[in-house]
This record gives C-alpha cells, structure tokens and sequence, in this order.
C-alpha cells in the first residue's frame, strides 16, 4: 500500500510540474517579440513589400542563431574573450556606421 501510495505522490508531483511548464511555454509562445512588433509596424505603415524584407531579415537572424547553436560555434564565443571581444566590436561598428 505504501508504494502506490508513493507512486500516487510521485505522479501528482510530475504533473504540476508539467502544469507549470506548458503554462510558461503558453506564456512565452502568445508573447510577441520585437520581430513580430516590427512586422506588424511595417506593415501598417509602409506595406507589404517592406515587410517582407523585415520578415526576410528576421528569418535570417533566426538562421544565424540555429546555425551558431548547432555547430558549438556560441560555445567557442563564450569561452574565448577574444572571439567575444571581436564579435562585440563588429556589432558594434555594424550599428555606428548604420549598415
């Protein structure tokens, strides 16, 4: 009797925490970010030839992160300073210079 009532204990616990995970996964997924914000803005106020350039570019950023997940490439950043470093540098021009 104890052991199912042990197992009882464990499932219920196992639930809630699948309750809070797909409450925050709902959470997040309904949240819109700035690439969606950016979207709708384009596309109220310069239609729809421009947002699909923002959207364009969107996926490519997306692509970009994919890429550097996959291929341990953000673990070699975050281990090295240097590769940090230079990555800071380059965005940080990209935006001074408004490329």
């Amino acid at each position: 009797m104890l052991e199912c009532q042990q197992k009882l204990t464990l499932v219920v616990v196992l639930m809630s925490n699948i309750a809070l995970y797909v409450l925050i996964a709902s959470a997040t997924v309904a949240s819109p970010d700035p690439g969606v914000i950016l979207s709708i803005t384009n596309s109220l106020t310069h239609g729809r030839k421009t947002t699909t350039y923002g959207i364009l570019g969107i996926s490519l950023r997306m692509l970009g992160v994919a890429i550097v997940s996959a291929t341990s490439i953000g673990l070699v950043i975050a281990t090295s300073t240097k590769m940090f470093l230079a990555i800071q540098l380059v965005g940080a021009l990209y935006i001074l210079l408004g490329f």
